[in-house]
């Protein structure tokens, strides 16, 4: 399979450009990086072909200065022009990957997302960095683990270490401004930062809670002293009214029950005393769960 999908630079191009010149696929090139035929564009591009019911004798076309490959991928000057056909028709039929290929690879691929994610999680960098390496030399998008780094930031390492956000978020920018292959080296940082970053996924519990409650428990009313008087019939109607402004007082802080009558005080956010988010979880007990 992996030969399969690697193929020849010729048949790389004939997917890629058969689709190409049909029309509605030009995005695909912005997947090519250190050599044609990555997994994701002859995927998209093979499965497009199948979609379409084409038959791959149909369309021969292949690239200009086929044999130049810039890290920044392939520069087509005219994607349309026959500059290299591809004569051998048994050569394209023995790469050509079929949809069982297809759906084999990318079975492949979700097993590897999941040992990478739960690598980090766990606070192995060793592991999380292989199975980095196996996703790319897989030919997974780089764009897509960034993607993922910023979901296990949010996820797992959360109000321990925000910082896991801003790294996360920024190694996405870089390796969509470089591409690869040096868009290997920020993930490989962001992978180590957050693999040993403190964990808490306190806010995502929290947040899978609230909607719960919102789902189970639709209400529609907001408390009448958190609403804003914006006619004098509101006034008469007393919206607003026993609203305390907390920076009236002298610690900016005034405990009031914000929530619709119905919840009263719901409790969703159960702090963990981990890293950051340990000085977050004084305060929270400090303003909540003290008299």
């Amino acid at each position: 399979l992996e030969q399969k999908i690697k193929g020849s630079r010729k048949v790389s191009n004939y997917l890629v450009a058969s689709a190409l010149s049909i029309g509605g696929v030009g995005f695909l090139l912005a997947s090519l990086s250190s050599y044609p035929g990555t997994v994701p564009t002859l995927l998209k591009a093979y499965d497009f072909i199948l979609k379409e019911e084409i038959k791959l004798s149909d369309v021969i076309i292949g690239f200009n200065d086929t044999e130049e490959y810039p890290d920044e991928g392939i520069v087509v000057n005219n994607p349309t022009e026959v500059s290299e056909a591809v004569d051998d028709e048994e050569e394209i039929e023995e790469a050509a990957l079929t949809p069982e290929d297809i759906k084999e690879h990318i079975l492949k691929l979700k097993k590897l997302h999941s040992a990478f994610i739960k690598s980090i999680r766990g606070s192995d960098p060793d592991a999380a960095i292989y199975y980095l390496a196996r996703m790319l030399k897989n030919g997974e998008d780089p764009l897509f683990i960034a993607r993922r780094l910023i979901i296990s930031a949010s996820e797992d390492i959360g109000l321990a270490n925000p910082n896991a956000m801003i790294i996360a978020n920024s190694t996405f920018e870089s390796v969509n401004k470089i591409g690869m292959p040096e868009g290997r080296i920020p993930l490989a940082n962001a992978t180590i930062y957050l693999s040993l970053s403190e964990k808490s996924n306190s806010s995502y519990k929290a947040i899978n809670q609230a909607y719960e409650e919102v789902s189970n428990n639709p209400i529609t009313e907001v408390p009448i002293h958190l609403m804003n008087a914006e006619t004098k019939i509101d006034e008469e109607f007393g919206v607003g009214k026993g609203y305390e402004y907390d920076h009236n007082s002298e610690n900016g802080f005034i405990k009031q029950d914000n929530f619709p009558k119905k919840l009263s005080n719901r409790k969703f956010y159960n702090p963990i005393g981990r890293g950051i988010e340990k000085t977050l979880k004084d305060r929270f007990e400090k303003l909540w769960l003290k008299d």
